[in-house]
């Protein structure tokens, strides 16, 4: 199966570093949706980047680390957000979303 990807570049919330990622995907795949917990390697502020598919392949290639992620289908975002002190997620957008509730969130 051929492999897609996408570069993405979004900024740290605190103090704008520029964060650049390569999300990538596989067409036909399994292509996992969910996000990231990164670190700013510029002030260490953590945010969450809820980066779609496919989290498990895609990289941070620049600006931040990994610290922690969550796969949407098996609704491990809220948790994951509560666990490092989080509320919200950045979208490639820049946009912050709040996590889906599901049932066993509730």
């Amino acid at each position: 199966m051929p492999n897609e990807c996408a570069a993405i570049t979004t900024h740290c919330p605190k103090c704008s570093q520029t964060i650049e990622i390569s999300q990538r995907w596989t067409a036909g795949g399994v292509n996992d949706y969910g996000g990231w917990v990164l670190e700013c390697t510029n002030c260490s502020e953590k945010f969450a980047f809820d980066l779609g598919r496919d989290f498990n392949d895609s990289r941070v290639i620049s600006g931040a680390f990994i610290r922690d992620s969550w796969d949407r289908e098996l609704g491990e975002e809220a948790m994951v957000l509560e666990r490092n002190g989080l509320k919200t997620a950045l979208q490639p957008s820049g946009r912050s979303v709040a996590p889906a509730q599901t049932e066993g969130s509730r």
